[in-house]
């Protein structure tokens, strides 16, 4: 039952991302106790020594697809 219960929670968050709808789970994480059956949610701080989340990613550039 728990892999289920994962897997439609991520599947929420998916599909919030893709349809623009609802805030998405973006700088936080979401614990859940299956023993006691609760939820927790922990926030993430971005490290400025990172390279990968410090830095504004870059512009995404059109692919040429070769025909």
């Amino acid at each position: 039952m728990l892999p289920g219960v994962i897997g439609v929670l991520q599947a929420n968050e998916a599909l919030k991302i893709l349809v623009g709808y609802g805030e998405p789970l973006v700088g936080r994480i979401l614990t859940f106790d299956a023993q006691t059956t609760e939820f927790g949610e922990l926030k993430l701080r971005k490290d400025p020594s990172c390279s990968t989340c410090s830095v504004p990613p870059p512009a995404l550039q059109p692919v040429a697809v070769a025909s």
